[in-house]
């Protein structure tokens, strides 16, 4: 098994290409670029009139470092209350996600990560409507990903409990509306897989082993991350409160052949900047051993 790992944090503290060297250097196989920066503003490198040679000189760097781009997470904190209104930002949301998968494209990633519509009103609302919103906002990203020869990776996810703001179920948190989304959109076309949070299984009470056995082929990619069931934490595996080795064993046991893809990056967070590369070392020897507990070693 692969192991990778985002550049969220080390990309916005540096730049994407330190980002890239520094996942590289500590020994990880692969990157999984974070494309968070696309959600508001221009400033993104990838909203440059030159961004597709950007995007083909970021791949060069990562294959001249011995890694390559595995997976990619869209940006998702766009106004998806102007989506839903349509107009202007309905038309915003798309030309931002099309961008992104179209950067993964080039970048020669299979899995880009678009979250579902989610977040918005549920107290009275039918699954069924949510499903029918969330069929059509894929719908419209089809032909980009068909394009670009890249899979959407629809994520479980949580929102806050409008009342006490505690963290509850959302969008695709359950394992059986995950599995079914992925259907459902792929009766559009097969363009679609699902990405499992392990860290949001636990926020909203799901075991992970159910939800890897429920998802079976479906499951692509992963997030890996810690907490303590309370806060989205998004800590370095094994230091808090989810058990990864019989997840990795349920991994292996419905043939999982994607990368195990770190999403912990608030674990740097815990040190100063200049510690930054000895956490990241840490975690990529996390993450190997993990791996070496799928390979059975």
């Amino acid at each position: 098994m692969k192991i990778s790992t985002q550049t969220e944090v080390l990309a916005d503290t540096y730049d994407l290409e330190t980002a890239v060297r520094m996942i590289a250097r500590a020994g990880f196989d692969a990157v999984d670029l974070s494309l968070f920066n696309m959600a508001e503003g221009e400033e993104s490198p990838f909203f440059r009139d030159d961004y597709a040679e950007y995007a083909q000189k970021i791949k060069a760097l990562a294959k001249e470092c011995g890694v390559y781009f595995n997976q990619a997470h869209a940006p998702f904190r766009m106004d998806m209350n102007a989506y839903l209104d349509g107009g202007a930002g309905r038309a915003d949301v798309f030309r931002r996600l099309n961008r992104a998968i179209e950067v993964a494209g080039i970048l020669g990633v299979r899995n880009i990560v678009v979250h579902p519509v989610h977040c918005i009103s549920y107290a009275n609302n039918d699954p069924d409507a949510l499903l029918e919103i969330n069929r059509d906002f894929y719908a419209q990203l089809i032909p980009a990903a068909q394009a670009a020869r890249v899979k959407i990776a629809i994520e479980n996810m949580w929102q806050r409990n409008q009342f006490n703001k505690q963290i509850i179920s959302s969008t695709c948190s359950s394992p059986y509306e995950l599995a079914r989304y992925v259907d459902v959109c792929n009766e559009l076309a097969d363009c679609f897989v699902a990405c499992l949070d392990i860290g949001h299984c636990a926020l909203t009470g799901h075991d992970p082993v159910n939800c890897i056995h429920v998802l079976g082929n479906r499951l692509a990619a992963l997030h890996v991350h810690d907490n303590d069931t309370l806060h989205d934490s998004h800590n370095c595996p094994q230091t808090m409160s989810i058990d990864c080795y019989p997840i990795m064993e349920a991994l292996k046991s419905i043939g999982y052949e994607g990368e195990l893809t770190l999403e912990a990056d608030y674990f740097f967070k815990h040190y100063r900047e200049d510690l930054y590369p000895v956490a990241l070392q840490f975690m990529q020897q996390t993450a190997r051993h993990l791996a070496d507990v799928f390979e059975g070693k």
